[in-house]
């Protein structure tokens, strides 16, 4: 099952996403925080939530829209989509895969059995497929990171997978690693969606190609390929770290790092779009602007 928000008449809607269709599940319009509840929901029936979701689209309650009629042509450039769900917690992954054009700082880190991990924000960070991601002002060197994304519970189990862009300021890390909080968190600095997959819908997580493509007035100025083969660090052992002394809500995104290395003068501009594809996921598009 692949879950959505979107707005529909100028309301935040949650549904379904299924064969080009759009199944609005209207108890759940206006809510904040409808992917959570929906799975507190399937909680309470003891369904999984894929399950909930096929009852829905069974029951003849939904209300079912054509994703063209919706999202128009190319649902994946449409302003009606919003953040598949508003974390109450991102966690985040770095030196995930292995390093390429014979760059190899933090080797140690690197290899080491214990992660890196970091705190990256709270909902209030984070935008969805076609806002604004940020660059800051103060910033001269800014990236983006494609990056699958796993939707946790809050003891750690996987509830699904989406797309998130990590978006860097480099030169504070560059600087001292002890500035990552101006690196990693501020305003518009993390971009979810387009869907949340459930993991039926992903067969093996651990094999799925990312492609990201950043382009300037219309002509690509930077862009790379990877594929979650190439971690060298499992799922289950970020969400271990993660979850061993943390309190995670229901609903936390845990981004597993970035595998894409775009060239070391490349830099982030205001108006810049970027797109992230993940197989059996789909395309999260942004556009950067100064924050």
């Amino acid at each position: 099952m692949r879950f959505i928000r979107f707005k529909k008449n100028g309301t935040a809607s949650f549904g379904a996403l299924v064969d080009q269709k759009i199944f609005s599940f209207p108890e759940y319009a206006g809510q904040k925080y409808a992917f959570q509840n929906f799975v507190q929901a399937a909680r309470d029936k003891h369904l999984p939530i894929g399950e909930l979701a096929s009852k829905f689209l069974a029951s003849g309650a939904c209300e079912v829209l054509r994703s063209s009629d919706l999202l128009g042509a190319d649902p994946f450039q449409s302003s009606a989509l919003l953040p598949p769900l508003i974390p109450e917690q991102v966690w985040a992954a770095a030196f995930t895969y292995p390093p390429k054009f014979g760059w190899n700082m933090y080797a140690e880190e690197r290899s080491a059995k214990r992660p890196i991990l970091f705190f990256k924000g709270t909902g209030s960070h984070c935008v969805g497929p076609n806002d604004r991601i940020g660059v800051r002002k103060d910033s001269s060197h800014t990236i983006p990171e494609p990056e699958l994304a796993l939707i946790l519970d809050e003891q750690g189990r996987t509830l699904g997978y989406t797309i998130a862009n990590d978006v860097t300021a480099l030169d504070f890390t560059n600087k001292s690693p002890l500035y990552i909080s101006y690196s990693k968190t501020y305003r518009n600095s993390v971009a979810l969606g387009p869907v949340i997959a459930t993991p039926d819908e992903i067969p093996d997580p651990n094999n799925l190609k990312m492609k990201i493509t950043i382009t300037r007035d219309g002509s690509q100025v930077a862009g790379g390929e990877a594929s979650t083969s190439e971690l060298i660090k499992s799922f289950e052992d970020l969400i271990c770290h993660t979850v061993e002394h943390n309190a995670l809500s229901l609903g936390t995104v845990l981004c597993t790092g970035g595998g894409v290395w775009l060239p070391f003068d490349f830099t982030l501009k205001p108006a810049d779009v970027v797109e992230i594809e993940v197989e059996n996921i789909g395309i999260l598009r942004n556009v950067a602007e100064e924050v």
